[in-house]
């Protein structure tokens, strides 16, 4: 209420609250969070990039206040000219909103982008301000084909709320002839690492008449729903977003498309730790624009997973990293480490290898590091589809992890039960953390019955890629010669005669 040593009640003294979430690609989203006391609060809006374009402006009341009986205004710049008044049914006269107290839509941004949203109220409440720019927001009652529904245009981002009880409707005028991509995200995520009940939205676009002609549940990321429409005449177009399962936020763009453009795809992506020892993994992966135009601002992430499928429950996320773009015909490459949660390595391991296998039990289980490009649909690429999921060694790799055996020489042994029970009680120090089995910060019995339960098993070998299973070509090597090692010793080979071959072994050279 106080700013700068005096009310905000007129634009003189007007709070000017910061953008946020400009993840809205390029819109912007500001909100207030503010009481009255039979006054009133006056906000500058500083919309300078987003000349020219609109703005939705929405009042709710909080913690059971109510906002219909107060006042929304936007003022121009100079702070005395009125622009729009709040209406309590922004969509249709007579029909209030049931997701907002008062609401302004699509208001035009006036040159030099400054304006002035002021809200009163004859009685002591709590309310929420939001402020859109170049962005649109989802206003109930939407979910009639002939009802009055909000106008979304292309390169334009619609912000809502979707639940398995109802579904949202926009209108969409297209010309014949017209290509859109239609995609949908989640906020400032991507929902492999959401728990459960996050929105797992659907997307159908439907002629004026309730026709069907289009839809998608899942194809942009195994959770979030994308689809390229063509109007096949001129008109006005439905877009139906509902909920597959759960409920929650979601962001909602449009965009002009064609058959050319930006085409991102992972083009390499290797685990360097395929037997991982800790909780941290390295790994290197490029990512190509394999399009005939240049990418903007994207970002890849990383997802841990129990199988080489992306977008089932088991994933979780645990980074992304952001690019400023890439060029059409460009690539880039890292090199990158993760810190990985050891209570959800662990609980995997502990799954897959069960007790009471016996001695020279090897489990097959592998676990999976994951690379999805451009999760949250920054890029409209010349194809959607080819974001992850195409193959191991191009956007996603195994690797295993074997906690119980503590001294990592590949079999749980009786040595590894020595050491743990070394530090029983204690928390071991960092150079035999792997004593502490389940890394819960203290060595207990409970992790040496998982050593003990497991003696004479050894570590998945198919997930580490034994040497001999390995093809190397010397287009791979830019040297003269290559070191490859270490190789375990197998015992067998004690008992070669001289010049007698190693079984399982084999080294060839060749022009190729």
């Amino acid at each position: 209420e106080d700013f700068l040593g005096q009310s905000n009640d007129t634009p003189s003294a007007a709070e000017r609250p910061d953008s946020i979430n400009r993840n809205l690609y390029d819109g912007s989203r500001y909100v207030v969070l503010g009481t009255l006391q039979d006054d009133t609060d006056t906000f500058a809006i500083d919309l300078a990039e987003d000349t020219g374009q609109t703005v939705d402006v929405l009042l709710v009341g909080r913690d059971g206040s109510h906002m219909a009986d107060g006042a929304l205004h936007v003022w121009d710049a100079d702070g005395t000219t009125l622009l729009a008044t709040g209406r309590p049914d922004p969509l249709t006269q007579g029909e209030n909103a049931t997701n907002v107290d008062l609401a302004i839509l699509g208001l035009d941004i006036l040159q030099g982008g400054r304006i002035y949203v002021s809200v009163a109220s004859a009685q002591a409440v709590n309310y929420s301000l939001v402020v859109l720019a170049n962005a649109r927001f989802e206003v109930e009652p939407n979910d009639e084909q002939n009802g009055s529904l909000l106008e979304l245009s292309p390169q334009v981002t619609a912000l809502g709320y979707a639940s398995s009880a109802e579904h949202d409707l926009y209108r969409l005028p297209l010309l014949k002839g017209d290509r859109v991509h239609i995609s949908t995200s989640i906020p400032a995520s991507i929902s492999h690492a959401e728990p459960d009940g996050e929105l797992d939205p659907m997307l159908s676009v439907l002629r004026a008449d309730g026709v069907l002609l289009a839809s998608d549940d899942n194809s942009l990321d195994g959770v979030n729903a994308a689809l390229t429409f063509t109007a096949d005449a001129t008109g006005e177009f439905l877009i139906e977003l509902s909920a597959a399962a759960g409920m929650g936020d979601y962001l909602l763009r449009v965009e002009t498309t064609s058959d050319t453009g930006p085409d991102l795809i992972a083009s390499q992506f290797d685990v360097t730790t395929d037997w991982l020892m800790e909780a941290t993994i390295e790994f290197d992966f490029d990512v190509r624009n394999q399009g005939d135009s240049d990418a903007g601002r994207f970002s890849v992430a990383i997802v841990s997973s129990m199988d080489d499928t992306v977008g089932n429950a088991d994933d979780i996320q645990i980074g992304s990293y952001l690019f400023d773009g890439l060029a059409a015909g460009e690539e880039l490459s890292e090199s990158r480490t993760l810190a990985i949660d050891p209570a959800i390595l662990y609980d995997r391991a502990l799954a897959a290898a069960a007790p009471g296998f016996g001695a020279g039990y090897e489990s097959s289980f592998s676990q999976y590091l994951a690379l999805v490009v451009d999760p949250l649909n920054a890029v409209i690429e010349s194809n959607e589809v080819n974001n992850f999921g195409r193959a191991r060694g191009l956007d996603f790799d195994d690797f295993t992890y074997f906690p119980f055996d503590v001294d990592g020489d590949s079999e749980v042994t009786t040595s590894d039960l020595d050491m743990v029970f070394a530090f029983l009680g204690r928390t071991a120090p960092p150079a035999d953390i792997r004593a502490d089995v389940n890394r819960d910060g203290v060595v207990t019995p409970s992790d040496l019955a998982a050593v003990r339960n497991r003696l004479g098993y050894v570590v998945n070998r198919a997930a580490v890629e034994p040497l001999s299973l390995r093809q190397i070509h010397s287009s791979d090597v830019d040297a003269d010669f290559l070191r490859v090692g270490p190789i375990e010793r197998p015992p067998e080979w004690d008992s070669l005669e001289e010049n007698e071959t190693a079984p399982g072994i084999r080294v060839e050279a060749s022009d190729e």
